[in-house]
């Protein structure tokens, strides 16, 4: 008799299927490997959904930290604009009045 365990153990690609060398154990070793991949399966649904969450609340914090980042360095550049302005602004008058 041919043990045809071997041919689903090729398919699968792991180790034994037990003592499964009848129809009947064959399919209760692949039931079994079958609910332990839909646990597996459903661990890991679960664990990148959480992971997605995460990462999207991270990048809106990103989003809104990008905005402050922004938002502050357009004031430092009008302040530094304006400073800049005065500066050469006073720099031409100090050198008119002292010829």
């Amino acid at each position: 008799m041919v043990d045809s365990s071997v041919g689903f153990q090729a398919v699968l690609g792991r180790g034994s299927l037990g003592s499964a060398t009848t129809t009947q154990g064959l399919l209760e070793s692949l039931q079994l490997r079958l609910t332990q991949y839909t646990a597996k399966l459903a661990l890991l649904t679960s664990s990148f959904s959480a992971a997605s969450s995460e990462l999207e609340a991270s990048c809106q914090n990103c989003v809104h930290l990008k905005g402050d980042v922004v938002q502050s360095f357009t004031q430092f550049s009008a302040s530094y604009q304006l400073a800049s302005q005065r500066f050469f602004k006073n720099k031409g008058e100090v050198a008119v009045s002292n010829p």
